[in-house]
């Protein structure tokens, strides 16, 4: 059997087009591809076992009246769209259709060279397939360099888990401000660009006052909140009289490292002390902090507007002897599945590590990772229950005692923390600090979303969490206009004198209230999405022509006023008008200064009806 195929890229579309609801690039399959379906089926399910993603062979693979090259094209593109979620992805749209004697294939994309990479090496690997010259370790190869790209280029994952909200409440959500790892939930005035799970809500205070340790201890302290008892070292010959200031069993942590690094509790003499202080040094070059231990769990104390909206208690990784394998090998095993690439699949559980922490752990216990644990034996194998080397996550929410909840709450408020993650020990969270000792040991201004999955918490709900009141949409008026018409609206719209809070903008054109705005060469609807960054804009004005939205989609998921004044190709219009409240179809005698006329006089009519005033 041999088969080829032609690729030919004919669009990429960054809005709602004629195939798909989001961004997708569209390429054009041609070939000669005389085969039944069953081969083509054999080489598609070859081609995700090969992968090893977790996928159901129905959707997509079945034959459509016999169209093998139809077939061909769905199974790519659904390929293609999977294997862009694998890392950290968020792609929705993905599929084929017939079009005469071509099929036309899309994908949705955070970046169009990669859905574009995704395609080819499909498409690709299914022809050599079904052409018996597929090389499986090259094969492999190329998809760990496709991943280690998607891994640099998509969103990280605290962001992903805040787009599955968004998408389910309808929050528009794009890069912000070209910097890396910054997204826009919302539009204008109702934005919230987020790094992480922090915004630029979060005090500049707060910040400096949770990027140290020991700066946040001191705070603690001076705000009456109880913390355990602590010391600074910069030298190892500075250890025994710290440890013996605070007592023992103590705890080393380097101050400006989250997640758990360097960190080694529970230690009971000097010279763990002394161990703990060089896994802490290895993992940072500042000073390090030796402060009491605390016993009991863990709970990561999420705060988001001053409430107390989730607990997450964090036990240590643990691992359950059968008398015959080694706690390496326990560990192994329990580690499948757990690839840190692969977070989404795997619920955001991470590897537990057997590092020089938890080799110090083992140690106090009289353990190696090479000892072999009795049947029913089962041993913490960490001092630490943090996620990300591999811990245990429980939803305590409901259980949280009062006062704590009072704490936790004043300490968000008084710092001017928006979004705050506070660590407090303790061995039951339902009883009073006056009871049970307990204490905050740190604070975090980017707190892990992914703990709450890991709890059992839907990903809409976790994310939903970054997503406070307010973020949303503007009201946007789209008016299309011919090619030949285009120059002269955006004129008018430059000469017209726009109330303060309303913003207009073209592909390559923006203005603030009839202040200009520069805006930086780029693909897709870049002076729209410029002029969406703005917090001051309420409301929006897209001027576009009918030869850009055929070349690129719509400019935003929605508007809730279209005006066409240009014809448009009948599938064209629909896509429009799906994404409208209201369509207006002016008269064809319709100027471009009329145009803008009346969208000046339906601003004035709105603000008239909200009661409000424009300046």
């Amino acid at each position: 059997m041999v088969v080829s195929l032609g690729l030919k890229w004919i669009a990429e579309y960054h809005g709602p087009n004629r195939y798909a609801d989001s961004a997708v690039v569209v390429v054009e399959l041609t070939g000669d591809l005389h085969t039944d379906i069953a081969p083509l089926q054999s080489a598609c399910a070859a081609l995700w076992a090969q992968t090893g993603m977790n996928r159901s062979l129905e959707k997509g693979l079945e034959p459509a009246d016999q169209d093998s090259l139809l077939t061909l094209g769905r199974a790519a593109a659904d390929w293609t769209r999977s294997a862009l979620n694998e890392v950290l992805g968020f792609v929705q749209d993905a599929g084929a259709e017939r079009d005469s004697e071509t099929v036309h294939m899309w994908v949705g994309f955070h970046d169009a060279s990669l859905s574009r990479k995704g395609l080819e090496i499909a498409l690709r690997s299914l022809v050599r397939l079904m052409n018996r010259q597929f090389d499986a370790a090259g094969f492999r190869s190329e998809c760990d360099h496709f991943w280690q790209s998607c891994r640099r280029r998509h969103p990280d994952f605290q962001a992903r888990i805040i787009m599955e909200a968004a998408r389910s409440r309808g929050i528009p959500y794009a890069p912000a401000w070209s910097l890396p790892r910054y997204w826009r939930f919302g539009e204008g005035a109702k934005s919230r660009v987020l790094f992480e799970s922090t915004s630029r809500d979060d005090s500049f205070f707060g910040g400096r006052i949770a990027g140290s340790k020991a700066t946040t201890k001191n705070v603690l302290r001076s705000l009456g909140l109880p913390t355990p008892e602590f010391r600074l070292v910069q030298r190892e010959d500075e250890i025994a009289e710290a440890a013996q200031a605070v007592g023992f069993p103590c705890v080393t942590k380097p101050i400006d490292r989250g997640g758990g690094k360097g960190v080694s509790a529970g230690l009971l003499s000097v010279e763990a002390a002394q161990r703990g202080f060089q896994v802490a040094r290895a993992a940072s070059a500042g000073p390090i902090l030796i402060e009491a231990h605390l016993e009991g769990e863990d709970h990561r104390l999420m705060v988001v507007e001053g409430k107390l909206v989730a607990a997450i208690r964090r036990e240590p990784p643990s691992v359950t002897g059968d008398g015959k394998r080694t706690i390496r090998e326990l560990v192994a095993e329990k580690n499948i599945g757990r690839d840190p690439r692969l977070l989404v699949r795997s619920g955001y559980l991470r590897a537990i590590q057997l590092d020089a922490s938890a080799d110090l752990h083992l140690s106090g216990q009289g353990l190696s990772p090479d000892t072999v644990l009795a049947a029913g034996q089962t041993i913490r194998l960490r001092s630490n229950g943090n996620l990300s080397t591999g811990g245990v996550c429980i939803d305590v929410t409901q259980s949280v005692h009062p006062e704590i909840r009072a704490l936790a709450e004043s300490m968000a408020q008084t710092l001017g923390i928006e979004m705050l993650g506070a660590d407090y020990l303790a061995i039951d969270i339902s009883k009073s600090p006056q009871d049970v000792p307990g204490g905050f040991i740190e604070i975090n201004l980017t707190p892990g979303l992914a703990a709450m999955i890991a709890a059992g918490w839907p990903t809409a709900k976790a994310g939903a969490l970054a997503l406070t009141a307010g973020v949303g949409t503007l009201h946007k008026t789209l008016i299309v206009v011919p090619a030949g018409q285009f120059e002269r609206l955006v004129n008018s719209a430059k000469t017209a004198i726009w109330p303060s809070g309303i913003g207009w903008a073209a592909q390559d054109r923006a203005a603030v209230a009839g202040a200009a705005l520069a805006v930086p060469k780029a693909q897709g609807w870049a002076g729209i999405d410029l002029l969406l960054n703005h917090r001051a804009v309420r409301q929006a004005i897209i001027l576009i022509s009918d030869q850009q939205i055929l070349r690129l989609g719509m400019p935003v998921a929605r508007v809730d006023h279209l005006v066409i004044a240009a014809n448009l190709p009948p599938v064209w219009e629909r896509v429009l008008t799906a994404k409208t409240d209201v369509t207006e179809v002016p008269g064809p005698s319709a100027s471009p200064d009329e145009l803008v006329a009346k969208v000046l006089q339906q601003i004035g009519a709105r603000a008239k009806a909200n009661n409000e005033v424009l300046a």
